[in-house]
């Protein structure tokens, strides 16, 4: 009999929620984005899509920082000042080229193991050219010791994955010690004006693209060894995490796939190491959720030791809860 942990979802999240009460005596949070002296906003190109953030100590200086991506604005790099104030050094930080994209999500890891925290920023198309699809190349930056960012996308061979990308996320599911990077792409082509997009549409378009899973080769340069791995997934895809659910020592991979109730749904894929492979396990353990997801977060809520999910969409969250076999 399989040892496995399987997963599962309340019907109502608040079932979920009422065995937290005890936690309601704790100190509440406040808002101190104003007075942090953080001053961004999102500028959503065609009425769609959010954008992403990353924390970073870019300046090893103890504290951490914060990258914020702009869509159709500039992104942003807030420098911790240690006092509870934060300010933007984007100017002069070598991030600027992002200037020519709309900018979507973040992610950052150390992928050449220099010990400089580098960025990965994905897009959905340049600036200047706002219709085809797709449209752009992501961006990768490698930290400098001077606290700067050097873009070096193309030597990492980043530049021919054209895409319309919405998250990336960092993981090493091979076990060599390098990054390696999972890429969430939306669509394969698309002509029309995002704004405009409906149900009926963006699913019967056939308009869904594969993602990317970047193998990293000794902190040199990436390669998409999606199908070497066994994915074949197409899917209006919001990235995923890479988090090791059955706890055999792995990364796994979960994907995030939006219209999952029309096209595909959300996907868990088991890693086979040290087989090269993953292995499709959504519907054993029931988390081929489909609904408009846009994100996980991953926890282990209840110290069990084993790691829990909660699954966010536009409308209700789905708590995924690990049930160890």
């Amino acid at each position: 009999m399989s040892t496995r942990p399987r997963l599962y979802f309340p019907l109502l999240l608040w079932l979920v929620l009422s065995t937290l009460a005890p936690l309601s005596a704790q100190t509440q949070f406040t808002d101190i984005t104003d007075s942090a002296g953080i001053a961004h906003e999102f500028v959503v190109m065609e009425g769609m899509f959010g954008g992403g953030a990353c924390v970073l100590d870019f300046n090893q200086d103890g504290f951490e920082d914060i990258y914020l991506t702009g869509g159709m604005a500039d992104d942003q790099l807030l420098r911790n000042n240690g006092d509870g104030t934060m300010t933007n050094v984007f100017e002069g930080s070598g991030l600027e080229f992002t200037r020519n994209f709309v900018t979507q999500g973040v992610a950052g890891a150390d992928v050449n193991r220099d010990g400089y925290v580098d960025l990965f920023v994905t897009t959905i198309t340049s600036r200047d050219t706002v219709r085809t699809i797709p449209r752009a190349r992501n961006l990768l930056f490698l930290g400098q010791a001077d606290g700067t960012f050097r873009e070096v996308t193309d030597a990492y061979g980043l530049t021919p994955l054209y895409s319309f990308s919405t998250g990336g996320s960092f993981g090493d599911f091979n076990g060599d010690g390098w990054p390696d990077l999972f890429v969430g792409n939306y669509f394969l082509e698309y002509e029309g004006k995002l704004n405009v997009i409906s149900d009926a549409t963006i699913v019967g378009a056939n308009q869904t693209a594969r993602d990317y899973l970047l193998l990293n080769k000794q902190g040199e340069r990436f390669s998409d060894v999606y199908a070497d791995y066994g994915l074949d997934h197409r899917g209006f895809g919001f990235g995923g995490v890479f988090t090791d659910f059955d706890n055999d020592g792995d990364q796994d991979l979960i994907v995030n796939n939006d219209f999952g109730y029309k096209a595909v749904p959300s996907l868990v894929y088991e890693n086979r190491y040290p087989r090269k492979g993953f292995a499709d396990v959504s519907e054993k353990l029931e988390l081929d959720l489909r609904i408009n997801a846009m994100g996980s977060a991953v926890g282990d809520y209840n110290q069990d030791g084993l790691l829990d999910y909660d699954m966010s969409t536009i409308r209700f969250h789905r708590f995924m809860v690990s049930q160890g076999k």
